[in-house]
């Protein structure tokens, strides 16, 4: 069957009413029905350590066994947006079975590739119901699209949009670090309130861009890539969003996060006056090895100075959350999936101790 539509050729099952599948000479056949068979494959990387992924297939079988069953000597842990979790090594599946709509983090002890083989999913027929608060959703469409375009039908609920490398879509500052949305890919989405989101059709010309709307079009950050602080771990399974901005910091600059004896856990080149950082938790399946912050660890920030090429400290002058707003007291503690909005100053060096030489 070609669909002239979508410009694809499927092959098709055929139902006979009359005349039987087998060829004969001035046979007569009547059909009785006639399905295309759309059945596609979808290969899906998965890198070692944490992993956020999704598919634009829907599977036959949904079982979690069956669709982890090539990688499951390497897989670890698969966890659903609710800590619900499948582990396989201790026949435990609190998640059942496999949700076109979810995003799913997934732990592998060494690199693998999963194949999702099943029917193509239509996105603009298959809406995303959420609820307030944090999300991890799939990404229903098999090409890319930038993410403003992507996730329009939500623009007005939005807060944030963040995926497996820290890097997010935040409207109301016009950041962009994640360019494009990717087959694949899970996300965390973060909305105000409720909302039910409805990816763009495959072939249909991407919506105009809500950063354009507002006009304001911001570069992506992802080529900022830190070259003083330069963080050792990441992709951690956990992260934090600060962003930080003030008197303190000039673009070109860089800011460091740390957290107890001096452990670079975060790191961001200031642009366009702030800089945005996305902070690692630790990795808690890794026993006896710290690759990020704990949960209540104080975060600690640093500034490398590009036109004097020295290391300062920032003082937190204003310190508020990013998703509701409201400004707080206190020191800055890492919480996973936490949203800060900094402004910062230099920190002035005052002498606590003198003494005085013998003069020359």
């Amino acid at each position: 069957i070609w669909d002239s539509q979508l410009e694809k050729e499927y092959p098709a099952s055929a139902q006979y009413q009359t005349g039987g599948s087998t060829y004969a000479t001035n046979g007569i056949y009547q059909l009785s029905s006639l399905m295309g068979v759309t059945s596609i494959s979808h290969s899906i990387t998965l890198p070692q350590g944490w992993n956020l992924i999704s598919s634009f297939v829907a599977p036959k079988d949904t079982t979690l066994d069956s669709m982890f069953v090539k990688v499951n000597p390497r897989l670890v842990l698969v966890k659903n947006n609710a800590g619900l979790v499948y582990w396989p090594s201790f026949a435990i599946n609190t998640i059942g079975k496999w949700n076109r709509s979810q995003g799913y983090q997934v732990y592998m002890q060494s690199a693998d590739t999963m194949s999702v083989t099943g029917d193509e999913i239509d996105p603009q027929l298959t809406p995303i119901v959420m609820p307030q608060g944090w999300n991890m959703v799939s990404y229903l469409r098999n090409s890319h699209m930038r993410a403003d375009s992507a996730v329009t039908t939500i623009a007005g609920n939005i807060v944030l949009v963040k995926n497996n490398y820290g890097q997010v879509y935040w409207p109301a500052f016009g950041i962009n670090q994640i360019g494009n949305m990717k087959p694949g890919q899970g996300y965390q989405l973060y909305l105000a309130s409720s909302g039910t989101l409805i990816y763009p059709a495959n072939v249909s010309p991407a919506p105009p861009t809500t950063l354009t709307k507002r006009g304001i079009v911001v570069a992506s950050q992802q080529e900022m890539i830190p070259q003083h602080f330069i963080v050792r771990t990441g992709l951690t399974g956990n992260s934090a969003t600060i962003v930080i901005q003030g008197s303190g910091v000039s673009d070109g600059d860089e800011v460091g996060v740390t957290v107890g004896g001096g452990m670079l856990v975060g790191s961001g080149v200031v642009s366009q006056g702030r800089a945005v950082v996305a902070v690692w938790g630790d990795d808690l399946l890794t026993e006896g090895t710290k690759e990020g912050a704990v949960e209540g660890e104080t975060l600690k920030l640093k500034l490398w100075q590009n036109r004097t090429q020295m290391e300062k400290g920032l003082e937190i002058e204003t310190l508020a959350d990013g998703l509701t707003r409201k400004n707080l007291e206190g020191a800055l503690k890492y919480k996973t999936d936490g949203v800060w909005v900094v402004g910062v100053k230099e920190t002035q060096v005052i002498p606590t101790v003198f003494s005085l030489e013998q003069n020359y």
